[in-house]
């Protein structure tokens, strides 16, 4: 097998030569390819971890909680100083002996 490899590239003297080459240009490749790799994650990290977008319109378009069978809820609506608004839902049990046995 080795003899096939050295008779490839014209001899055991061309061969050395030859895989020097291919080990250099293909770690030179290698870390270009890794530090593509990590700009591009470190340049959308936050869309990998907190997708927004996904799924579709879910900013938007946020079920009630009486959807999936909590019709004792409150809608909560905060304004932040900046003018945000966050919206959220305190879901409750129906009675308050209910709230008392419910586990937490």
């Amino acid at each position: 097998m080795l003899y096939a490899i050295f008779a490839f590239f014209g001899g055991a003297e061309n061969a050395l030569p030859t895989v020097m080459n291919w080990l250099y240009y293909g770690t030179i490749a290698g870390v270009g390819l890794g530090t593509v790799a990590l700009a591009i994650v470190w340049v959308f990290q936050r869309d990998m971890v907190y997708p927004a977008a996904f799924p579709a319109h879910s900013r938007e378009r946020v079920p009630l909680p009486s959807q999936f069978g909590m019709p004792h809820f409150d809608d909560i609506r905060l304004e932040t100083p900046d003018k945000v608004v966050i919206r959220g839902y305190l879901i409750k049990q129906a009675t308050d002996e209910e709230t008392k046995r419910a586990p937490t």
